[in-house]
C-alpha cells in the first residue's frame, strides 16, 4: 500500500503543476469491479490432473490523471485491485486471490462525441497472492508488465470504461501440496487476467461544472 499512496502523491502533485499552466488537465477518482477469465490464467498441473480457475468477482480502487496535448490526450492511472478465482479440486475447492498496485498509462482516440477506445501497457506491483489450503505460501510469478485494452463513455463529470486487462505470462513455476488431494503439483505463473468495469469521477476539470465542454474529434488518452 506504500506504493500505492506514493503513486497518488505523484499524480497529485504532477496535477497541481499541469492546472498552473494547462487548460486541459483533470484529476480524479475511480473504483469499480473486476471478473477474472481463466483463459490464460492460473493453472496447477498434478498426476491427478491439471486444474485451472472459475471467474470470480473483485474490485479495483485509485485515482487518474488526464490531459491533451494538441492532437493527444495522455491518461496515467494508479489503483489497487483484488483479483479472485477458484480452483476446485478432488474433494475440496481453494479460493485463490491477488492484491497487487497497477499504474497504466493509456492512450486513446475519440470515435464520437462521448464514446472513446484506448489501449497502453500497465505496470503491475504484486503485494500479496493466496491459495487456500496449500502448505507452502504461495508466492505470484507474474511478469511486472501487462496490456490493456478498453472502450470509455464520458458524461461531464463521470466516465464509465470497460477494459480487458492481460497480464504477460512468465515460464516459472512454483511446487504446492494439498494434503491427501495434492502431491508435487505446480503452479504455473499464477496470473488471472480480467475483465475490469470502472466508473471515474472527476474533482478537477477545465469548465466543470458550470459547463460542459465538449472535447473535438481528435484523439486522445
Amino acid at each position: 500500500m506504500v506504493l500505492f499512496k506514493q503513486s497518488v502523491t505523484l499524480i497529485c502533485l504532477f496535477t497541481l503543476c499541469f492546472a498552473s499552466y494547462s487548460q486541459q488537465v483533470s484529476m480524479g477518482v475511480k473504483g469499480g469491479l473486476n471478473y477474472s477469465i481463466n483463459q490464460y490464467a492460473a493453472e496447477i498441473t498434478s498426476a491427478q490432473g491439471t486444474f485451472t480457475t472459475t471467474s470470480q468477482i473483485g474490485y479495483q480502487l485509485g485515482t487518474f490523471l488526464q490531459w491533451e496535448l494538441s492532437d493527444l490526450y495522455l491518461r496515467p492511472e494508479a489503483y489497487y485491485s483484488l483479483t479472485k478465482g477458484e480452483f476446485s479440486f478432488p474433494n475440496i475447492s481453494s479460493a485463490y486471490s491477488i492484491k497487487k498496485v497497477s499504474l497504466p498509462v493509456l492512450i486513446g482516440c475519440n470515435i464520437s462525441e462521448r464514446v472513446s477506445v484506448f489501449v497502453g501497457p500497465a505496470y503491475q506491483h504484486i503485494l500479496e497472492s493466496n491459495l487456500d489450503n496449500v502448505k507452502e505460501a504461495v508466492f505470484s510469478q507474474q511478469r511486472n508488465l501487462a496490456a490493456q485494452v478498453g472502450l470509455m463513455l464520458e458524461f461531464q463529470r463521470l466516465q464509465i470504461d470497460l477494459r480487458y486487462d492481460f497480464t504477460f505470462n512468465s515460464p516459472v513455476t512454483q511446487q504446492i501440496s494439498i494434503p491427501g488431494i495434492l502431491d508435487n503439483a505446480l503452479l504455473d505463473d499464477g496470473r488471472l487476467n480480467q475483465f475490469m468495469l470502472s466508473v471515474s469521477y472527476k474533482l478537477f476539470a477545465p469548465g466543470l461544472p458550470e459547463v460542459f465542454q465538449k472535447r473535438n474529434s481528435s484523439c486522445y488518452f
